[in-house]
């Protein structure tokens, strides 16, 4: 594809003030894309179980989202990180993620991002995000096995300090 500047072709003058819109428009595009990631939450109001709250003890905890608009769609990204510390408390129950931004019926559809798990000493464990039907909250489900969102149980062994959460999904908020 040959890139012909506008008001160059077929004999047509160059127009400076389409040029310079142009390059405006460009510059308003780009800094809206750089949007900063922003941090959301805390260990208390994020990570939350079914029946009994956990608490992380002296672990530590970030969770940042980062908001995106053209003239067609709104998505967020999230990126969540725990890492369980000593006086760990699993609470009781399927864990869940409390988003950003209420999701809408479009993302609540289907799986939306992936997480890992590394649990320490053991194994890293994987699996697909998926976005509850309230849309506040987001679940980890194992890949390839059968069952319900991640608990209190743990992924796989119980929990223990230094295992690791890490999350990263993409979603249409309302």
């Amino acid at each position: 594809m040959v890139y012909v500047a506008p008001g160059l072709a077929n004999g047509i003058p160059y127009d400076a003030a389409v040029w310079q819109a142009a390059l405006d428009e460009l510059a308003r595009l780009s800094a809206a894309d750089a949007a900063p990631w922003v941090a959301y939450g805390t260990s208390g109001t994020i990570l939350q179980a079914a029946t009994t709250n956990p608490t992380l003890g002296a672990g530590t905890t970030w969770s940042a989202h980062y908001r995106r608009q053209s003239a067609v769609s709104t998505m967020v990204t999230v990126r969540m990180q725990f890492t369980i510390g000593s006086g760990f408390n699993a609470g009781s129950g399927s864990y869940r993620f409390l988003l950003p931004f209420q999701a809408s019926a479009n993302a609540i559809a289907g799986g939306c991002g992936s997480w890992y798990i590394n649990d320490s000493g053991t194994q890293f464990r994987t699996g697909t995000v998926t976005i509850n039907s309230l849309g506040i909250y987001c679940e980890l489900v194992f890949d390839g096995q059968t069952g319900g969102p991640i608990s209190s149980a743990g992924p796989g062994t119980a929990w223990a300090t230094g295992d690791n959460i890490r999350i990263q999904l993409d979603y249409e908020p309302q």
